[in-house]
């Protein structure tokens, strides 16, 4: 129980780094999870699509993604749906589209 615990703290701190990181908005960035992962079309459609904004927090989205699965794959007993959504995400997740 406390594993789990420690892995939402973590992955809480991680999403308002990211949330900090990703303009100077008012407004988090948009992660919309799905059953199985994220919705990559979603990322970031709190910003206008096209803006500077929109595609700065669509790079760090990619570092985050990145980050977070690096994160997963080196902790034991971590969840294995939590690392494979970020793991699938960081080598998917295209910000130009």
């Amino acid at each position: 129980m406390n594993q789990i615990k420690s892995i939402v703290v973590v992955g809480l701190l991680s999403l308002f780094a990211f949330a900090s990181s990703c303009a100077a908005s008012s407004s988090p960035p948009m992660l919309e999870q799905t059953s199985n992962g994220f919705n990559h079309k979603a990322v970031c459609s709190n910003h206008n699509y096209g803006s500077m904004e929109y595609r700065s927090c669509r790079s760090n989205a990619k570092k985050y993604f990145e980050q977070m699965c690096n994160s997963f794959s080196k902790r034991k007993g971590s969840s294995d749906n939590l690392k494979q959504m970020y793991c699938y995400s960081a080598r998917h997740f295209n910000p130009l589209q």
